[in-house]
């Protein structure tokens, strides 16, 4: 049903009016948590003028492809800055984040992702359906448009790094596997120690900036228990398990 909405409408995903919101997605987001309720954008999100900012992230010439981290580190900032009260349990729920994809962020979720205007209709339908949809639990909130902005924030505001750009910079140094850290290190002591060990390897021979050492690293860490042994490790003996697994996955 999804896909058939998508195709059928994809076009209006360029443009900039309420066309967008009604034709898309009211008729075909009808099943779980989407849009069934409506989402008060008040408080201490400060939506107003957000668009704005983040169009102003963009480079002049706009930004479609996946591999431009550049603006989306801006874009990480700017959100987060506007967002940052926004309670995690919220943050978890699909509507909210499909809500702004569809209304209040639309101009910039256009520009971001659907701005190629030499992209294939099929490549455009998949971009669509993983940017603006929240709707298969293997592809999660990582790859939504507005909600991997949002969570990436918050897991590096909870990460013991230095500054939040050196952050984003070791995550979007290699957009695959800062994804996978994200999705690996749901808690804040999995997460910095991860963290500290991929700063240790960038700053080092950079290894497991390769995606097969990488695999190979987690792998090792699965072995040994993942995420339900390191969770109960204190935070040094955490990032020295981590650190010596990494180097076992060189050799």
């Amino acid at each position: 049903m999804l896909e058939q909405h998508i195709t059928g409408n994809s076009a209006l995903y360029e443009r900039d009016d309420e066309a967008m919101t009604y034709a898309v997605t009211w008729p075909c987001l009808t099943q779980g948590d989407n849009m069934r309720h409506a989402y008060p954008l008040d408080g201490d999100w400060r939506i107003e003028g957000l668009q704005e900012s983040l169009l102003a992230t963009l480079s002049a010439t706009g930004n479609d492809n996946d591999n431009d981290s550049h603006d989306d580190k801006r874009a990480v900032i700017v959100l987060y800055d506007a967002m940052q009260q926004l309670p995690p349990l919220e943050a978890c729920r699909a509507g909210l984040w499909v809500y702004l994809a569809h209304h209040s962020l639309r101009a910039y979720m256009a520009r971001r992702w659907l701005s190629d205007t030499t992209m294939k209709a099929s490549h455009k339908e998949s971009i669509i359906k993983a940017r603006y949809f929240i709707h298969d639990k293997s592809r999660p909130l990582w790859t939504h448009g507005i909600a991997r902005l949002w969570w990436i924030g918050h897991m590096l505001s909870r990460c013991a790094m230095p500054s939040l750009e050196e952050g984003l910079f070791l995550l979007f140094l290699s957009p695959p596997i800062g994804e996978r850290l994200l999705a690996y290190g749901m808690s804040a002591e999995i997460f910095t120690a991860l963290m500290r060990v991929m700063a240790d390897s960038y700053h080092g021979d950079r290894a497991l900036f390769q995606e097969a050492t990488f695999s190979s690293f987690l792998t090792r860490v699965d072995i040994i228990g993942g995420r339900t042994m390191l969770n109960a490790l204190p935070a040094k003996e955490l990032y020295q398990r981590l650190s010596s697994l990494a180097t076992d996955s060189l050799m």
